[in-house]
C-alpha cells in the first residue's frame, strides 16, 4: 500500500469534542481498509484567511498531520468522507515518496569513492577549507617530518 500524509485542519473546538473529531477522521481511513501509522498535533494557530466550511465562518483551525496507509483505489472514497465531516475545515492529503537509503549506509561498499563515517567527512572538510586558506601544503610538510 502507498504511504500518505494528511495535513488536516479542524475547527477551534474543546478538547472533548476535538478528540472525537479526531477519532472519527482516524476511522474515516480504517473504514477504507487504510492504516493510520502517526498523528502529529501541531496546536491551534489563526488560519491565514477566513475559512467558510459548512455554513460556518472559521478563523482559527486545529492543526494535525497524519501519515497512513492505504489502497490508491479508496482515496477517492477517503476525501469525500473528510470533506462531508463538519468539523473538518480543510483536508490536504499528499503522496509521500519512499525514501532511497544511499548504499554505504547500508553496509555495503561504497562505489562513488563516498566515505560513511563522520571522521571521514569532517578530513574532507577540514581539507577543503585549509586549500582555501593556502595552508594545507604547511600542513602536509608537517606530517611527513
Amino acid at each position: 500500500m502507498p504511504r500518505y500524509e494528511l495535513a488536516l485542519i479542524l475547527k477551534d473546538l474543546p478538547r472533548a469534542a476535538l478528540a472525537n473529531a479526531l477519532k472519527r477522521s482516524c476511522q474515516h481511513v480504517w473504514n477504507e481498509q487504510g492504516v493510520v501509522r502517526k498523528i502529529e498535533n501541531l496546536g491551534t494557530k489563526p488560519l491565514p484567511y477566513r475559512m467558510h466550511v459548512h455554513g460556518s465562518k472559521n478563523i482559527t483551525g486545529s492543526y494535525f498531520v497524519m501519515k497512513f496507509d492505504s489502497s490508491t483505489i479508496a482515496m477517492e472514497a477517503i476525501e469525500n468522507r473528510f470533506r462531508q465531516d463538519s468539523e473538518v475545515v480543510r483536508p490536504t492529503i499528499f503522496t509521500v515518496a519512499e525514501e532511497e537509503e544511499r548504499p554505504c549506509m547500508r553496509g555495503i561498499e561504497c562505489q562513488f569513492g563516498e566515505d560513511i563515517s563522520l571522521v571521514g567527512e569532517r578530513m574532507t572538510w577540514r581539507t577543503k577549507a585549509l586549500k582555501k586558506a593556502n595552508l594545507y601544503k604547511d600542513l602536509k610538510r608537517t606530517r611527513k617530518s
